[in-house]
C-alpha cells in the first residue's frame, strides 16, 4: 500500500495521480476538506477513450475490505460514466463478509488548490440514481413538500427559478426554508463541476436543511 502522504505530495506538484502507467487528473477546487486518514486503500478511476467514446475505467485491485477507502476520479469523466463506477463501488462496500470491519468509510479525492493540499469528501451518505426527465417531473408533483435544486452545463434552477452559473453562490442557498432538499445534475456534467457543487452545497447549506442520500442524474 502506497503512503498516503507521499502520493498525495507528488499530486499538488502535477494534479495527476499516476498508477500502472495510467493518470488521473484529480478535480482542482479552491475548498477546504478533511487531509489525512489513516489505515486507507485507494480505487482508481480512469479516464479512457476506446474507439471514439469516453468509458470510465475502474481499478480496484487495491481496494482491501478491512481499511477505508480513498476513491481517485479523473476530472473529465461525465456523471454519465460515473454512475455506474459509483454503485459498483457502493455495492462492494456493503457486501457481508467475515473480513468486513465496522466504521470503514469512502472519501472521494480532490486537489484543494486554496491550501495546497489534498482533501477528501466522505461520500457513504450518497446513493445515485439515473433517470429520464419525465421521471423527474413526475417526482416534484408528487414531492411538492422537497425544494429541489437542478444543476446543468448552463443553468442552476431552484425550486423552478433560474440562475446563471455565475451567480450562484451561498445567498441562493440561504434563501431556503426549513425542509429537505432534492439534488438533480444533468448527466453531462463532469466530475469536476459535480463535486463543485456538492461539497459547496454540503458546506453551505443552513444547517436546518436537510439533503436527501438519493441524488438524481437526468438522462
Amino acid at each position: 500500500m502506497r503512503s498516503f502522504k507521499i502520493v498525495f505530495l507528488l499530486i499538488l506538484v502535477f494534479s495527476i495521480v499516476s498508477c500502472t502507467n495510467k493518470t488521473v487528473e484529480l478535480p482542482q477546487l479552491p475548498i477546504s476538506g478533511e487531509s489525512e486518514i489513516q489505515n486507507h486503500s485507494q480505487i482508481w478511476v480512469f479516464y479512457k477513450e476506446k474507439d471514439g467514446k469516453i468509458e470510465a475505467e475502474l481499478n480496484k485491485n487495491n481496494r482491501i475490505t478491512t481499511t477505508h477507502w480513498i476513491i481517485n476520479i479523473d476530472k473529465r469523466l461525465t456523471l454519465k460514466e460515473l454512475v455506474p463506477v459509483f454503485n459498483i463501488i457502493k455495492e462492494k462496500r456493503e457486501l457481508k463478509s467475515m473480513h468486513k470491519k465496522d466504521g470503514m468509510n469512502n472519501y472521494l479525492s480532490y486537489s484543494d488548490i486554496k491550501n495546497k493540499k489534498i482533501a477528501l469528501f466522505a461520500m457513504d451518505s450518497l446513493y445515485f440514481t439515473m433517470q429520464s426527465k419525465e421521471k423527474i417531473a413526475e417526482l416534484k408533483q408528487s414531492n411538492i413538500n422537497t425544494h429541489a435544486i437542478a444543476f446543468s452545463k448552463e443553468s442552476i434552477r431552484l425550486d423552478g427559478n433560474s440562475f446563471p452559473i455565475n451567480q450562484w453562490n451561498s445567498m441562493v442557498l440561504d434563501s431556503l426554508s426549513k425542509g429537505r432538499v432534492r439534488l438533480e445534475f444533468s448527466q453531462n456534467l463532469s466530475y469536476q463541476e459535480y463535486l463543485k457543487y456538492r461539497i459547496t452545497i454540503q458546506n453551505k447549506l443552513p444547517k436546518e436543511m436537510y439533503i436527501e442520500k438519493l441524488e438524481y442524474v437526468i438522462q
